[in-house]
């Protein structure tokens, strides 16, 4: 299970969605929970204290690291274009980025984020939830 970085900043925010209540209960029962680099940088980016980014940082040394390389990349813009061609333009890179290496790890995505529903009906994007 892949939580995006919106699934985790709902999380960490106590936001009243359902996305954040998934991501407390996968930490609960010790799920397979994984990350990535975009979603690491995309978290941590946005954390306004120093104590806050400690924690965030001990949470995120446990799930599994997926691994990102240069065909991640490729993948990534080609997701980005393919869409675009269909109408869809992806508001940030960084979600084609996260979808590229949540394909390629054949991870499902946790999130609360409309880009990805977008580049699921297109690519095979695992979508947890069906949210």
């Amino acid at each position: 299970m892949l939580p995006d970085s919106s699934a985790w900043i709902a999380y960490f925010r106590n936001s009243d969605v359902p996305t954040a209540d998934l991501v407390e209960k996968l930490i609960e029962v010790e799920a397979d929970i994984c990350l990535c680099g975009a979603v690491i940088t995309e978290v941590l980016q946005g954390v306004r204290s120093d104590k806050d980014h400690r924690l965030i940082q001990d949470i995120f040394n446990t799930p599994e690291y997926l691994e990102m390389d240069r065909l991640t990349f490729e993948f990534a813009a080609e997701i980005y274009r393919a869409c675009r061609a269909k109408g869809f333009t992806i508001r940030s890179t960084v979600d084609c980025i996260i979808a590229a290496t949540a394909i390629q790890h054949d991870a499902h995505l946790l999130h609360c984020d409309r880009d990805y529903e977008a580049i699921a009906r297109f690519y095979p994007l695992r979508i947890y939830g069906g949210q």
